[in-house]
């Protein structure tokens, strides 16, 4: 901000000189004390950060504590450039500056440099545009059981299957920009006794769903197996493969769980003949179905393996239905606007798993933000 700040007064102050502004208000700026100078470009330099940090704190306050917003247009911009929708104005101003160059003469180039270079600036350093390198592991947390890590087949989808692994494939979509998409496609082995053992688990345990119990880390934590490590290992790989950025590989994970065919949004009463079933990664991806909750914690479980810090978001139900919501909150480098909820210091964005087109920061119109919990899945050592 102060670098804009300066970039934009040293602008303002040249600009000034050739529209000659100091004669008309009595000062003559050659003749003038390099104090004065300094005092009057200082003064510049802080009209305009005030100016952006008003600006800066008005749009922060659109994105707290979760609540509704029509700015998607404008979010989806800043999440495809880079660029926090602070930036955008000032790269506006530099567009702005550059018309006014082109049809009115050479005497707006001093505004036309100084409204660009800090956008331009600002872009470069943006730490979530960095392309995802090769040397970000696949993270395995501690304390998993050790039947959850059991070796998988090669990834030959020609090869034969040895006996209890059956090979399943899955096709998604994620769209970069506003007319591009990338089309993804991973064939993984599924090892049906483990699968078994989690549906096995999962009946044994009551509670579910009742006020004050976290069920959450019980499964998107330790029901991390080889499927979900195998299937992030791939995310990885279409990162690298494809000089994505943290965001978009983000995007792919949460793309694979959004999509329809993937694993299509079926209600628990429809397909487990019960009100609430919070179901393992591992079920929710050989069974290729679930409800929201089953696709947050399936997603929250493949983020954490990518190495990413999320919480489980659990939203009560709106007035006059029965049934509440619930969806990821995941934390990314600062920058990105959208909608978020503060927890512990920290902003989760709010992902949307249950149909496919959400963005990151992207808020279902029928959520408005309050009563929101956030369950936290901080990896135990």
């Amino acid at each position: 901000m102060v670098f804009c700040g300066i970039a934009y007064a040293t602008g303002a102050f040249l600009l000034a000189r050739r529209l000659n502004f100091f004669t008309t208000l009595g000062i003559d700026s050659m003749d003038a004390t390099w104090g004065r100078r300094v005092s009057l470009a200082l003064l510049a330099c802080a009209v305009y950060v005030v100016c952006l940090a008003l600006v800066s704190f008005i749009v922060a306050s659109w994105h707290q504590h979760i609540v509704p917003e029509d700015g998607r247009l404008p979010d989806r911009i800043a999440h495809r450039t880079g660029l926090r929708q602070v930036e955008l104005l000032t790269l506006v101003a530099g567009v702005a500056a550059l018309v006014l160059a082109v049809f009115f003469g050479r005497l707006w180039v001093p505004l036309v440099v100084a409204a660009t270079i800090p956008a331009a600036w600002s872009l470069g350093r943006r730490p979530y545009r960095r392309v995802v390198g090769g040397n970000r592991t696949i993270f395995v947390p501690p304390g998993l059981p050790p039947g959850n890590l059991t070796p998988l087949p090669g990834g030959d989808p020609s090869a034969p299957l040895p006996d209890g692994f059956v090979l399943v494939e899955y096709r998604w979509e994620y769209a970069v920009g506003l007319s591009r998409k990338d089309t993804f496609q991973v064939a993984l082995p599924i090892n049906i006794g483990l699968y078994d053992e989690f549906c096995a688990l999962n009946a044994s345990q009551p509670g579910v769903g009742e006020a004050g119990q976290n069920p959450y880390y019980l499964r998107s934590v330790l029901g991390i197996t080889s499927e979900i490590r195998r299937l992030a290992e791939h995310v990885r790989a279409f990162a690298v493969q494809n000089c994505y950025g943290t965001l978009d590989e983000i995007g792919v994970a949460y793309s694979f769980i959004q999509d329809e065919d993937n694993v299509p949004y079926k209600s628990d009463l429809e397909t487990k003949g019960v009100e609430e079933y919070y179901r393992y990664p591992l079920e929710t991806l050989y069974e290729r179905a679930g409800d929201c909750e089953c696709k947050a914690i399936f997603l929250a479980s493949l983020l954490i393996t990518l190495d990413y810090s999320v919480v489980i978001l659990e939203i009560p139900p709106a007035p006059g239905e029965s049934t509440g919501h619930a969806a990821v909150g995941v934390e990314v480098p600062k920058g990105v606007t959208g909608n978020f909820a503060p927890v512990g210091g920290k902003r989760y964005f709010y992902l949307e798993t249950t149909h496919s087109g959400w963005q990151l920061g992207e808020l279902p119109p029928n959520v408005d933000g309050s009563g929101i919990k956030a369950w936290p899945l901080t990896i135990e050592t």
